[in-house]
């Protein structure tokens, strides 16, 4: 064209100026949300997939990719890392946990950790007695003088398990998973 100056031609293609195509935030089954939604592909049929071998998804269907990516990224998430497969999986230790019949025991309970008026948490339900206590619906306002301005306590989970493979504590809210 009239008017442009003339270009130098591009130099050769080197590492630093190649493009690569891929994926940085892939999840697995191990991912607590991915597996929710219908993964169950793990870490190595993720990256079978991104080198293009074909994999066999949750509904059966045989999938592949037409053009291999260049890099794969599986970044699952550390917390319930493999987590709810085991709770799913009826024949791990943690899925086959039951209520003393067919039913699965629930994976949660309320504990309390430490009672007003110096009260004693009640080892057999792990609640605390009545202390007479009672709030007002209108104002949220405590009545009878009752309750402490503190409560502190150290407190281990009575259910806590070690030799489960995974495990999780929502109630002291820290989350133990182990491999």
């Amino acid at each position: 064209m009239a008017g442009l100056p003339e270009q130098e031609p591009s130099p050769a293609r080197t590492a630093e100026r190649n493009l690569y195509f891929g994926d940085t935030h892939a999840h697995t089954a191990y991912s607590f949300d991915a597996y929710l939604l219908g993964n169950t592909l793990g870490p190595d049929s993720a990256y079978r997939y991104a080198k293009g071998e074909e994999v066999i998804t949750a509904t059966e269907l045989k999938r592949h990719l037409d053009r291999p990516l260049d890099f794969l990224a599986v970044s699952d998430h550390g917390v319930f890392l493999g987590v709810v497969q085991e709770w799913a999986d009826p024949s791990s230790k943690v899925g086959r946990q039951t209520d003393g019949g067919d039913r699965l025991k629930t994976r949660e309970a309320i504990y309390d950790v430490a009672c007003a008026d110096d009260l004693a948490v009640d080892p057999a339900t792990h609640r605390c007695p009545d202390n007479g206590a009672a709030v007002s619906p209108a104002d949220c306002e405590l009545s009878d003088d009752t309750g402490a301005s503190e409560l502190k306590a150290v407190w281990a989970d009575p259910d806590f398990d070690p030799s489960i493979k995974f495990s999780s504590s929502m109630k002291s809210n820290l989350y133990r998973t182990s491999i």
